[in-house]
């Protein structure tokens, strides 16, 4: 296992991300609620490139595997896999989903002004998938409210909120404070087995070798950080593979 180090300054980086991915997102941005899940993909992916010097970038999107990568010269297989811990990612999922479709429905309200507001979730609120609609109804209720009179309606699923002026109404759900997790090996393991699995299925599709990208150290209480205080001993087909920490912008090779 090595750490890559990234050797340019943080505009430097800023600039070069730019440049690989933003080609990319423009046409994801269209649809940007449907796309989630690939636009934070291809960020992965393209914070992963920027510690390369020999010009990778993105050649495709696709799936089985995630991406094609190219140098101009060669071109690699490259899956994308976020490691969370998933009992805390699930309740993340299920308010993260609540406050996306709120947003959406908020968007169509023409009574409202254009604003960026964080919401401060009650730290006992627990929701049911079957209440589903109306969390939804009663956050654009409470939002809508508080927007217009500056005032928060007492409710048992928001604590706070605050907001400013935006370009667009979007809404951030915040969840308190936690403490991160450490990734084991025995976790990173059972990450590449997951992708093991699959892997003659993305030789085949592409003809091509395979890397295999694994990001933690993402906002929430889901995230694992790493420690750097054990060598995970890998063996696998894949001929790289990488562990990204996401905030810390750190990268370690594997294998």
């Amino acid at each position: 296992m090595k750490k890559i180090t990234n050797r340019k300054s943080i505009s430097e980086n800023w600039d070069y991300l730019g440049a690989l991915v933003d080609d990319v997102l423009s046409e994801l941005k269209d649809d940007s609620y449907k796309n989630r899940k690939k636009i934070l993909e291809v960020c992965h992916v393209g914070k992963l490139l920027m510690f390369f010097e020999n010009n990778l970038k993105i050649e495709k999107l696709r799936e089985e595997p995630d991406f094609i990568i190219t140098d101009k010269q060669s071109r690699i297989g490259l899956e994308h896999q976020i490691v969370v811990d998933q009992q805390s990612k699930e309740k993340e999922g299920f308010v993260g989903n609540l406050f996306l479709l709120a947003e959406k429905e908020l968007k169509k309200d023409k009574d409202l002004p254009n604003f960026l507001a964080n919401i401060y979730i009650h730290p006992y609120f627990s929701g049911k998938v079957n209440d589903k609609k109306w969390l939804v109804n009663e956050i654009c209720r409470i939002v809508k409210h508080y927007i217009l009179k500056k005032e928060l309606i007492e409710n048992e699923i928001i604590e706070g909120i605050s907001s400013m002026k935006h370009s667009q109404i979007n809404l951030s759900a915040n969840l308190g404070g936690w403490w991160q997790k450490e990734i084991s090996e025995e976790i990173i393991q059972k990450a590449v087995i997951k992708k093991e699995k699959k892997i003659e299925a993305y030789i085949s599709n592409t003809n091509l070798p395979q890397w295999l990208l694994l990001v933690i150290d993402s906002i929430g209480e889901s995230s694992y950080r790493f420690e750097n205080n054990f060598e995970p001993k890998i063996e696998t087909k894949f001929e790289k593979v990488f562990l990204l920490e996401d905030f810390c912008n750190n990268l370690y090779e594997l294998k």
